[in-house]
């Protein structure tokens, strides 16, 4: 029984991350009618520049933002340039249009940090929490939750 509470709050911290980029495709679905099939690339270039940024020495903060900033940017210039001017379009033109910025974003994901995968240094803290007997989970999963 107490394997079955370890991994079920072990769980709750990846699930929490997939609930959030559920939420957003709800949310950009629900305010647009157009499922984006970009925004996991859109995250991927978040991610990458909060890597970049990081490596360089930028505090984890500062880091941050400009990954928020950069995905925030280039979510505006899909909505200016891609999506508003197909408002009136044909309904299936608008999914495709997403499909295109999924493909441009990967392919420039590609072409700029390569699809070499590499081991990142851990931003989260790696300690052991106790929460009862010895039932003990990494920190990371509670931050993430």
């Amino acid at each position: 029984m107490e394997d079955f509470l370890r991994f079920a709050i072990l769980g709750l911290g990846a699930g929490a991350v997939y609930g959030l980029a559920a939420l957003g495709i709800v949310l950009v679905y629900r305010g647009s009618g157009v499922v984006n099939f970009a925004q996991g690339a859109i995250g991927m270039v978040g991610a990458f520049v909060f890597y970049n940024a990081r490596e360089s020495g930028t505090a984890t903060f500062v880091a941050l933002a400009e990954a928020l900033a950069v995905g925030a940017a280039i979510g505006m210039v899909i909505h200016l340039l891609v999506m508003r001017p197909l408002r009136h379009a044909p309904a299936i033109s608008r999914p495709i249009a997403t499909l295109g910025v999924f493909t441009i974003l990967l392919g420039f994901g590609q072409s700029r940090w390569g699809d070499v995968s590499s081991i990142v240094a851990k931003v989260l803290p790696t300690d052991a929490v106790t929460l009862w007997g010895d039932v003990t989970i990494g920190a990371d999963r509670l931050v993430l939750f």
